[in-house]
């Protein structure tokens, strides 16, 4: 369990830094907003793994 949340934590900053290292938070918690998903869950880490292939987040 400790190794699935240090995991949840590195893909959170990994996203952050690709994003513009915080600049663009609030398109992160749009992203997972728009898509009805706690960034903290089994779904939210799904949804990090399959946008970290995408150029960009789209809220369109």
């Amino acid at each position: 369990m400790e190794l699935l949340h240090q995991s949840c934590q590195l893909q959170h900053q990994i996203l952050l830094e690709k994003y513009g290292g915080d600049k663009d938070l609030s398109k992160v918690r749009t992203f997972f907003n728009s898509n009805h998903v706690e960034p903290n869950s089994k779904d939210g880490y799904r949804l990090m793994k399959e946008a970290e292939k995408l150029p960009t987040y789209s809220t369109i």
